[in-house]
């Protein structure tokens, strides 16, 4: 009530009485925001006592204040939105592997409502939810295990490793870490994963087993605040099937060179040496088969071998089985022996099996080969198959070549033997040489001739031509006989037959046969001792050289006009004149015709050998 009291000037007053009445109007709500205290990530349903001092106004206690949140920025980060209560308590819950600010702005409101242009509403308030990182362990799911077979090569398996993740909304580097590895051995490259996911390895060489690798993921987010930055460990097996390996021959040489005739040792010491290698054979046994063309082979022991074909001494071929270590002892000082006689190319041929003892994959082989040059030592031959000389040459002289090569010390022995002549001590009756031998020798390089003689013995018998045998025998050191190991010497009768004439002149002794008369000779006569009244002549030649086995068809007598046709005058009669040393009487028949009769024919004898002279018949 309002009592107002006016003084008058004069003195008194008046008084009046009104009633002031003063219509409530709401006050805006107060209030204050602690904030909100940072925390980490998955850290679950949060409680908090955002506010205080609320107020719905001065003398408002009576109303009540409610509030309004409001997520301005980043509101994924929650899974229960932020609600406060009328005494201020925060509830939230941050959204699973969430991190980051939010700005929430909240209002606080009472019930007074506006009337009177009240304000029921407060100001904004903002504050900031804050949800720090928490590192999530990375994670991967493993591929398949591994079975690969031996020697199989650097492998590379894309893809393997699958679902790869630093954690969730995380970004950090991250790599694959072996942590395990049962049988390291095993590999020539180790096990490795890649950050595509791709598996790499390569086994060792020759190297069978299984390994079990454990791995895991690894990124940089550290481990502050309880972070995790591994993975969990995860197993797999990686198993080599062990695969048969093929043997190997290791040859110090493919090429050798040895002389004729002359042997050749394999061996370290002669740089040529012979190995077998099965990287997995162990003590199993090896088989090895040797093969040489053009020779034989030797081994130097066949200790602990068992052979297949051959024994080991003198083989053009020989199979046999053993450790590797008793077949490498045997091949130190395997021998080849060229055939005799052999220069050219010759092959050692190599042949080893592993008969399939170990791992998969069956029996393996290898083959290896060594050409030898056989280096000729020379061929000796005679220079010649036929020598000739005449009886009354007095020697023989035969030339022995070294031909084809030149290789070595070489020698080769020579002799003779009777062919149809005959050999003596010294030249008597009945012998027609002096026999000859020797052995011949020429030093590496020597390619000159080497010659001997034959002693020929004379007689003054017309007889056949008569051989002697020459041949090379015994070829040592480094030669060998060549294509004409062998000769003959053939003597020459010289002893010529003579047919007789009237001294100092060409004119034959010739007498008719039936009247014993002298030429001319007519070619008819009908006092024959035959029907075909053919005359019949009789010659006389002195060392005609009758033979027991001689007959008239041995004996030719040939007649030549001065035109040079020819006349055979058939021999019907051999006899020897007992009362003339060796002088035979000789029968022929004339022919029916003589072209240009009369004329002269000039006759000659012949039985082995050279031909008689010849001496001249008158025909009419």
């Amino acid at each position: 009530m309002i009592t107002v009291t006016v003084n008058l000037s004069g003195g008194g007053s008046l008084i009046d009485t009104f009633a002031l009445t003063v219509l409530p109007v709401n006050d805006r709500p107060t209030f204050f925001v602690l904030g909100a205290p940072q925390i980490l990530e998955d850290a679950g349903p949060q409680t908090v006592n955002l506010i205080t001092n609320i107020s719905p106004g001065p003398l408002e206690e009576a109303q009540t204040v409610t509030f309004t949140v409001t997520i301005v920025t980043n509101p994924s980060l929650f899974s229960v939105v932020p609600v406060v209560n009328s005494s201020g308590t925060m509830t939230y819950t941050p959204a699973p592997n969430a991190f980051g600010d939010a700005i929430v702005r909240v209002v606080g409101k009472d019930n007074g409502g506006t009337a009177n242009g009240g304000v029921d509403t407060s100001t904004e308030e903002n504050f900031t939810i804050s949800i720090t990182p928490v590192n999530d362990a990375p994670s991967f799911t493993k591929g398949p295990n591994q079975t690969i077979n031996e020697d199989a090569g650097s492998q590379f398996i894309s893809n393997w490793a699958t679902s790869i993740s630093q954690g969730p909304n995380e970004s950090d580097s991250f790599s694959f870490q072996v942590t395990t590895n049962t049988n390291p051995g095993l590999f020539s490259q180790q096990p490795a994963v890649f950050t595509s996911g791709l598996l790499t390895y390569q086994a060792a060489f020759n190297a069978s087993g299984t390994a079990d690798i454990t791995i895991v993921l690894k990124d940089t987010g550290g481990t502050a605040n309880g972070g995790a930055d591994t993975s969990a460990p995860q197993t797999f097996t990686i198993t080599v099937t062990a695969v048969n390996d093929a043997p190997q021959l290791s040859l110090q040489t493919t090429f050798v060179q040895t002389n004729q005739q002359t042997p050749r040792l394999f061996s370290t010491a002669t740089s040529s040496s012979i190995s077998v290698l099965d990287v997995d054979a162990g003590t199993d046994p090896i088989r090895l088969t040797l093969t040489a063309t053009q020779g034989t082979l030797t081994l130097t022991s066949t200790t602990g071998l068992t052979f297949v074909t051959g024994d080991g001494v003198d083989d053009d071929t020989m199979t046999f089985t053993g450790t590797m270590l008793n077949i490498n002892t045997c091949l130190q000082g395997l021998t080849f022996k060229p055939n005799n006689g052999f220069a050219g190319l010759a092959n050692l041929q190599l042949v080893v099996n592993d008969d399939g003892h170990n791992g998969s994959g069956g029996a393996k082989t290898a083959t290896g080969n060594i050409s030898i040059n056989v280096i000729s030592g020379g061929r000796f031959s005679f220079n010649t198959g036929n020598y000739g000389v005449n009886e009354s040459g007095t020697t023989a002289t035969i030339t022995v070549l070294r031909a084809s090569g030149v290789a070595g010390t070489a020698t080769v022995n020579y002799a003779t033997s009777n062919g149809t002549a005959t050999a003596g001590a010294s030249c008597t009756s009945g012998v027609d040489y002096l026999p000859a031998s020797g052995t011949f020798t020429w030093n590496n390089g020597d390619a000159s001739v080497r010659q001997f003689t034959i002693t020929i013995c004379n007689d003054s018998t017309n007889e056949d031509d008569e051989t002697i045998n020459i041949t090379l025998s015994n070829a040592t050191g480094t030669g060998s006989l060549g294509t004409q190991p062998t000769s003959v010497l053939t003597i020459g009768n010289d002893d010529a037959p003579v047919l007789l004439t009237e001294e100092l002149t060409d004119h034959a002794l010739a007498l008719d046969l039936v009247n014993q008369t002298r030429d001319p000779f007519s070619l008819l006569n009908p006092f024959n001792l035959s029907n075909d009244q053919a005359r019949r002549v009789s010659l006389f030649v002195w060392h005609l050289g009758l033979l027991p086995s001689d007959t008239v068809t041995s004996v030719q007598v040939v007649a030549r006009d001065d035109e040079g046709r020819i006349y055979n005058l058939p021999v019907e009669v051999l006899s020897p004149m007992a009362t003339a040393v060796d002088v035979t009487q000789v029968v022929v028949r004339l022919p029916d015709n003589v072209i240009g009769a009369p004329r002269d024919l000039h006759v000659k004898v012949t039985l082995r050998g050279p031909g008689s002279n010849e001496a001249v018949i008158k025909i009419q």
